[in-house]
């Protein structure tokens, strides 16, 4: 646990920042409801899924909660703070800049909006954080497959369904969680894992399948013939679908065409965005992230408040 302490003319002010667990999600997702970010990194899933690649830490100080994390460039840093009243946020703010003057960038996980709310205030250095940038696309769009730019995706689709037998439902049995084991290990023995998050997943994704209920998630498995062709984990989170994991078989064709958009109907029809995370720098995920033309990309940002 880290005591940091901050004095004022009323009285010292403790930070106690401590590692996050799943005691913290109620308090997280409360304060979850004054995020404006799309970024996927604010939702409490996102954050304990990736606690230990990330080293995350949460604490509350003037009812605002704090979230520090770690990454391998650039050290530890704070994501903007999570709070709906500006003043306790710029108060925040204020005392991470005075008591954290050793970290190399003060803030991460920034988007474009709260660059803004920043600079109202503070001086600022800038570091975009290019591998990191996030895909958001309409919910709509990649229900409906309209148009010709998805074209493709819907003759992939096609395929997939006039080609297997095949059914779907979510992932709700010993039996499903341990064909989802089986098809990870293969995907794994498959794929080039060319980054440290992608070598993390695989450990990340069996200690959330048996906590799917726990931690309110949607999923998603479908199958051919009674073998597990693909599976999908993912969440509402205020507007938006967040599209965590989704590995399938790619002998059967099209099944990642259908594996997405079944799971956006049945599970995420009301949301207006969809958010598929980044793409790690990875060639082959950044393709097929374009190839669904998204409608936004997020790109994200370290930033160092300058200190006058």
């Amino acid at each position: 646990i880290l005591y940091i302490y901050f004095l004022t003319k009323e009285r010292t002010i403790l930070l106690d920042l401590h590692p996050i667990s799943y005691e913290d999600k109620n308090l997280i997702n409360h304060y979850s409801k004054s995020i404006t970010t799309l970024s996927y990194e604010y939702s409490f899933n996102s954050l304990y899924l990736w606690k230990d690649l990330c080293q995350t830490n949460v604490g509350i100080i003037y009812d605002t909660l704090v979230v520090q994390k770690y990454d391998e460039d650039n050290g530890f840093f704070f994501m903007m703070p999570y709070s709906d009243n500006t003043e306790s946020l710029y108060k925040t703010l204020d005392y991470l800049k005075c008591n954290y003057v050793d970290f190399k960038y003060l803030l991460g996980d920034i988007d474009n909006n709260y660059l803004n709310l920043l600079k109202k205030r503070y001086p600022i250095e800038v570091l975009e954080n290019k591998n990191s940038s996030e895909y958001i696309y309409l919910t709509t769009d990649l229900i409906s497959l309209k148009g010709k730019k998805y074209h493709k995706k819907r003759n992939h689709y096609n395929n997939f369904i006039n080609s297997y037998n095949f059914s779907s439902s979510p992932i709700n049995s010993e039996k499903i969680i341990t064909d989802c084991l089986i098809l990870l290990s293969n995907w794994e023995n498959k794929k080039c894992i060319c980054s440290k998050e992608l070598l993390i997943e695989p450990s990340a994704i069996k200690n959330i399948l048996y906590s799917l209920n726990d931690l309110s998630l949607n999923s998603i498995a479908v199958y051919v013939d009674d073998v597990l062709a693909g599976f999908s984990i993912g969440e509402v989170f205020n507007d938006s679908a967040i599209i965590h994991i989704e590995k399938c078989n790619t002998d059967y064709r099209g099944i990642y065409a259908f594996i997405n958009n079944e799971f956006l109907k049945s599970s995420f029809k009301d949301t207006k965005y969809v958010n598929r995370e980044e793409d790690c720098g990875h060639e082959g995920l950044q393709k097929s992230k374009e190839s669904y033309h998204p409608y936004k990309i997020l790109n994200k940002y370290f930033v160092k408040i300058i200190v006058l």
